[in-house]
Parts: C-alpha cells; structure tokens; sequence
C-alpha cells in the first residue's frame, strides 16, 4: 500500500468570499486528475489551496498518515508542494540555474547550499540526461524552447525533494507530441515517490495519464474514480449524455458563400499556408512549431502588408486590395 501524503475529509474551503466543499487525497507514486466543471470558480479555488491563498475552515486534515491541525496542514502544502502551470517564466535576465536555485523555495542557507550541492552532484546529471535536458547553467531562460523549460520545472521539483506537484492547464500550451515527453519525465518523479495533481480540461489526457480522477462539481467534490469507471461514467456525470455516440463531421459544409481563401501564404521557417472557410465552418489550424500562429494571428488585425501569396477574396461583396481582407476579420 503506498504512503499517503495528504487527505482531507468533508473539507470546507474559503476562497475570497466563496464557499468550496473539496475532498483531497494523493499518495506516493501516485498521478490524480482534478476535473471541474468551471475551471474559473472552482478550478481556481482548488489551485489557490496550494498557494496559500484558499483556506481550510473545517474539515479532517491528514498530513503523511498524522492528523493536524488547519494551520499545519496550509504550512505542510506551502513547503512540501511545487505548481507548474501555463504561464511561463519569461524573463531574460535569468540563467537555468538562477531558475532552478534562487526562484525554487524560501529557505535558509544551510538548505539552499544542501540543493546547489545536489544540484552539482552526479545524481542531479543523471537526472538531467533521463529528462533530456542538455542546457548549459548559463543559458539564458528565455532562450528554452517550451517543451525544454517545462522539463526544467519538472527537474526543479526532484532537485528540491518536493513531495507533492500540481500541474495545471499545461494541455493547452504544449502540443500532444511535447506533453507525452514531459509525461514521461513525471513519471520519473513519480518513481522517486512524489504525488502529482493533474488540473485538466482535456478529458482524454487525463484518462490516459491519471490513477484516478477526481470529479468536481457545483463547487464540490462529488466523485471519486478509478480507471474503469472513466468514459462514459464521467460523461453522464457532467451532463454529457451520449458523448461518445456523436458522430463527428469532418469536410467542408455545404451552402455556405466563402468568406475568406488563402493561397501559397509564407511565413520564415513554415511551409506555404493554403485556407479556406465559407460561411457556417469553423476552422482548425493545428500549429505543429508553435511560432507560425504567431506570425499568423497580428494579420487578422491588419498589422502586416500581403506578402508573397495571400488572401484573395472575402465573400464577392467586400474586396480591398491595398489592405488585404484579413484586416476584416474578428481576433
């Protein structure tokens, strides 16, 4: 039986002027998704326990098998627990190391010079190549690819000893190629004995990568699921009826005028970009390098002139040649 890290029972949470029922509990090695059906009030909520901003007003508290009390349980979160989410780091005045030491934890010396010993300790390259993490300590931390700094904040975790990591939205910033990479250096972690929350929308990963979801709904805690009860079960429990039985529409759809064609767009580093959309689509354009729908996205507000290529036709009723008709569309 793994060791239970943390566990809270009928637990009333307080966050800012709203009223949460959460029930919690992870053990060692163990992945548990986090499934809300407002990622805005209660997905939130949940995140804020672990910043120290949402607060235990009553409830039974567990911290490693032991009873406490509110207060230690918060102490107990804030030192032993680290959150990855979709906001990245950005500055370009820090190096990895500054990343890795002086932005992990609040300590005192004696433990800060405990990690930047480990950090420089042969346990800490081994890790480091299991991560495929090839970064020089100087490097610039702007300069990291997504899928690169994401690996960094999962290593920070191991360097620190951290025994609980909350991963939050990261579906909706890394490519589904990039996130099984970085999966795999969780479940590294996971062998080294920590808990990982998973906060997720994307109910496929979480099937795929969770031991067990929990559900919650209206502001509360409502089920607790294990891997044959995923599917279906979830679906009927957030009101998705026959979800699985949609049939999916993939083509154009008929009768609609077009609205807008692109021909032979080129954009550095990309292949040329061919669209069209008619009248009653929706399009999905899937960025495989994450950098063209950056190029792509100042065109529909009108902020660059055509280039080679380009659109050629918004619908027969509005024509712009000196503007280009993306300047036409809604961002």
């Amino acid at each position: 039986m793994k060791e239970e890290l943390i566990r809270v029972e009928y637990g009333r949470f307080q966050n800012d002027d709203n009223t949460y029922h959460f029930e919690i509990s992870c053990s060692r090695g163990e992945c548990i998704g986090v499934y809300v059906d407002d990622h805005l009030t209660s997905g939130t909520a949940y995140l804020n326990i672990f910043k120290g901003a949402c607060h235990l007003t009553s409830g039974k508290a567990f911290s490693c098998g032991r009873r406490v009390g509110r207060q230690t349980f918060e102490r107990w979160i804030l030192q032993n627990s680290m959150i990855v989410d979709k906001h990245r780091f950005t500055s370009g005045a820090l190096t990895v190391r500054d990343f890795l030491v002086a932005l992990g934890k609040t300590v005192d010396r004696s433990q800060l010079r405990c990690v930047i010993q480990r950090l420089e300790g042969p346990e800490a390259a081994s890790m480091m190549r299991q991560m495929e993490l090839d970064l020089p300590m100087e490097r610039s931390l702007a300069e990291l690819s997504l899928l690169d700094y994401y690996r960094l904040c999962i290593f920070r975790v191991w360097l620190w000893k951290t025994e609980l990591l909350v991963m939050d939205r990261l579906t909706e910033v890394l490519r589904q190629k990039d996130m099984e990479k970085l999966m795999q250096c969780v479940q590294q972690l996971l062998e080294y004995g920590a808990a990982v929350i998973l906060l997720n929308l994307d109910e496929t990963f979480m099937f795929r990568s969770s031991d067990r979801i929990d559900v919650v709904k209206n502001r509360q805690t409502c089920y607790h699921l294990y891997p044959e009860e995923y599917g279906e079960k979830l679906y009927k429990i957030l009101g998705w009826e026959g979800h699985g039985s949609v049939e999916k529409q993939t083509g154009p759809c008929s009768g609609g005028d077009v609205v807008l064609r692109v021909s032979g767009l080129t954009f550095s580093g990309a292949a040329p970009l061919d669209l069209q959309i008619s009248g009653g689509e929706i399009a999905f354009l899937r960025d495989e390098n994450y950098s063209t729908a950056m190029q792509l996205l100042p065109g529909w507000d009108g902020i660059y002139p055509r280039r080679a290529g380009g659109p050629d036709r918004y619908g027969d009723r509005h024509r712009d040649r000196a503007a280009g008709p993306l300047q036409r569309c809604a961002v």
